[in-house]
């Protein structure tokens, strides 16, 4: 993460995907996959504090090149109940090995209303 308290949106955009496909299906050892999460959830949380503008900007992840990335941000719309990211998360569930199972398990918990942000926190 960087070392200023605040990251601007463009920061905290490579950031958080610096850090998703870092982590991609999990980073070993576990600390530097916690690490790696940690340092998501901080850009997301920044985003966040940045009003509409780092909202924008981190629903244009749904787009992004990177399933690892596009995974968590659909995620954490689908937490937020927004069934526009269900066709994302349908995609990325096709996919073989653990990734299309995380997709397919988050859906199912969204489906049955379960699911909760990756982040704790949320954009809507």
């Amino acid at each position: 993460m960087l070392s200023r308290e605040i990251m601007t949106i463009i920061e905290a955009i490579e950031d958080f995907r610096e850090s998703a496909i870092a982590k991609a299906d999990g980073a070993k050892p576990a600390s530097k996959d916690h690490e790696l999460h940690a340092r998501m959830t901080r850009a997301f949380v920044c985003l966040t504090s940045h009003g509409e503008n780092g909202i924008a900007a981190f629903t244009e992840l749904l787009q992004d090149e990177s399933s690892h990335v596009r995974i968590w941000v659909a995620a954490q719309f689908l937490a937020e109940g927004c069934r526009s990211a269900i066709p994302i998360m349908e995609q990325l569930a096709t996919q073989p090995g653990i990734q299309g199972f995380s997709a397919a398990m988050t859906l199912k918990e969204f489906h049955s209303g379960c699911l909760r942000s990756p982040f704790t926190t949320s954009v809507v």
